[in-house]
């Protein structure tokens, strides 16, 4: 943990001026659109953990909040600034994991509210067989819910839902959970047990998302449509297919294609084993396979990047829907 530091540039690269805070922190960021920063200081001696955010360059707290008995805090931005959301990680007095939990602040809005939901695992019933009584008097005991592991969380780039892959201890199994943030409330809108994934992809356009296990999983991909509906259930799996070894995906930044791709590291050029599968294929955003390339050496792969438009959310959502009209 170190001091943080804020400066500016001027036009001859010298330093117009510098802020220095006082207290220790770690992970400054702010995001994209408005200038603020957050400073993060866990657990020491008496003092609790903390975020605060603050204005730059006034370094007024406009928003802050603080825990007790926690092992870490982790903090991610919304692409488009809306949201922070921390996951605060709990433990016990002897510094067992006890739960997880996330607090999303609403930065855009007035004294930025902040919601809290936490991550409860099911309690596993054990059967006793008929000769194995409890004695007179003695009390079933109580089990408290497992710890739940968070392996993955995206925020919805444009929207105001993010989703998450939890795995609770002493159980393989993981579920897929997609939460919507409300005026007052972070309410839960699709569920997806016994999914096989660590990595969640959002489209830039919102709306469709690639679940993916990556890795020891092997590759395997899910698209599936947040904003679907089949009856009463909400959200519409379309493709399940997989990329064997694949390492990582991208969508293209209109949202209509992903990329999933075997990369090799550039400094291993002798490990038949990195260099076997490489190549990439692009799909449809509804899990389509339109291109499938292979090449003997391949080190890196990334979409072209494009201008800023100039259309507004509403129409460029309509468009959007327009010429993809399954989005």
């Amino acid at each position: 943990l170190s001091p943080v530091c804020l400066g500016s540039l001027r036009r001859d690269g010298q330093t117009k001026r510098r802020i220095k805070t006082t207290q220790e922190s770690m992970n400054l960021n702010g995001p994209p659109q408005i200038t603020l920063s957050r400073t993060q200081s866990l657990e020491k001696q008496n003092q609790a953990a903390r975020i605060e955010l603050r204005e730059i360059p006034s370094r007024k707290i406009i928003g802050e909040k603080h825990w007790l008995m926690v092992s870490s805090l982790t903090m991610r931005w919304q692409e488009r600034g809306d949201f922070l959301a921390v996951k605060v990680a709990k433990r016990t007095k002897t510094n067992k994991p006890k739960g997880t939990s996330f607090v999303v602040f609403r930065v855009h809005e007035k004294d930025i509210p902040k919601e809290t939901i936490d991550l409860i695992g099911e309690i596993i019933e054990e059967k006793i067989k008929p000769p194995l009584k409890y004695m007179r008097g003695q009390q079933p005991v109580k089990k408290e819910p497992p710890p739940v592991n968070v392996i993955a969380f995206a925020f919805e780039p444009i929207g105001r839902r993010f989703a998450i892959i939890t795995m609770q201890e002493g159980s393989e199994k993981r579920t897929v959970t997609f939460y919507k943030i409300q005026n007052k409330t972070i309410q839960q809108q699709i569920e997806l047990k016994n999914r096989i994934a660590n990595r969640l992809y959002w489209s830039p356009m919102g709306g469709w998302v690639l679940i993916a296990g990556l890795g020891s999983l092997n590759g395997q991909l899910e698209f599936f449509n947040a904003n679907g509906k089949v009856g009463k259930v909400e959200g519409v799996s379309a493709t399940q297919t997989f990329h064997e070894m694949c390492v990582d995906a991208e969508w293209d930044p209109a949202g209509r294609f992903v990329a999933t791709y075997v990369v090799q590291p550039i400094n291993r050029d002798g490990d038949y084993r990195a260099v076997m599968d490489n190549g990439y294929k692009i799909w449809s955003n509804y899990g389509q396979l339109l291109i499938e390339i292979r090449y003997e050496t391949l080190y890196q792969f990334s979409w072209r990047p494009r201008p800023k438009t100039l259309l507004d959310e509403r129409t460029k959502k309509k468009k959007y829907r327009t010429a993809w009209p399954l989005v």
